[in-house]
């Protein structure tokens, strides 16, 4: 799945490999008995659509998945949010995750708790690469939602970050290194932008230092 992952990352700006991915699609299609789907090409994306789309399986999942969408403004990356389920709304669910490839998305974020299928779904239809942000919706803490989005079957990747907040701000963070790929100017904004978190990092150390006395100071030797 790893490779897979990676060749969806490269498709956008190598036609070839995206030959190839059409191609493992339709041997993994073969293997079960089911006819090659037609040629379908992700096309460009539109100059005022989105470059990431973050999908939410339930309202009550937007609040922590709105620090996706917070981060990717300030990465100045075009996007949009939606909620659909997978079980719920499954025409729905496949119907967008299809439009996606028309409409050119270079990456799709989903939050999910519980058996977090929604990521496994929209990964089916949609051929770039997806990230999974696992949600803490149920007693088990985000461990059901974690574990259920790494074990994937094989050809179907879905890359999963951290559970809850952490995770949805590193979603953010994944998909603009994606886009960084093929488009310089978001891998500097995304470089920029962690340049900015180490700078914060050592300037809050320092302060700290600075407030301590002198032999209680840590030091590099």
């Amino acid at each position: 799945n790893a490779g897979v992952l990676a060749a969806q990352i490269l498709a956008a700006k190598y036609p070839e490999i995206a030959e190839g991915l059409s191609q493992h699609n339709d041997q993994m299609k073969a293997s079960y008995g089911e006819a090659p789907s037609a040629r379908e090409t992700t096309q460009n994306a539109l100059p005022d659509g989105p470059e990431v789309v973050v999908v939410c399986g339930s309202e009550s999942d937007t609040g922590t998945m709105k620090r996706t969408v917070t981060l990717l403004n300030e990465l100045d990356i075009r996007n949009e949010l939606y909620v659909t389920g997978d079980v719920r709304t499954p025409e729905r669910t496949r119907r967008y995750a299809l439009s996606l490839n028309e409409r050119g998305v270079k990456a799709v974020v989903v939050g999910a708790g519980a058996s977090a299928a929604l990521a496994g779904t929209i990964a089916a239809y949609y051929q770039g690469p997806v990230i999974s942000v696992p949600l803490a919706s149920t007693a088990l803490a985000g461990w059901d939602a974690l574990l259920s989005t790494v074990q994937m079957p094989s050809g179907v990747p879905v890359g999963s970050v951290a559970v809850g907040a952490m995770g949805a701000k590193n979603a953010a963070l994944l998909a603009g290194q994606i886009l960084g790929v093929h488009d310089k100017d978001a891998k500097d904004r995304v470089w920029a932008h962690r340049k900015g978190i180490s700078s914060t990092l050592i300037k809050e150390a320092d302060a700290l230092l600075d407030s301590l006395p002198e032999e209680n100071r840590g030091r590099i030797i």
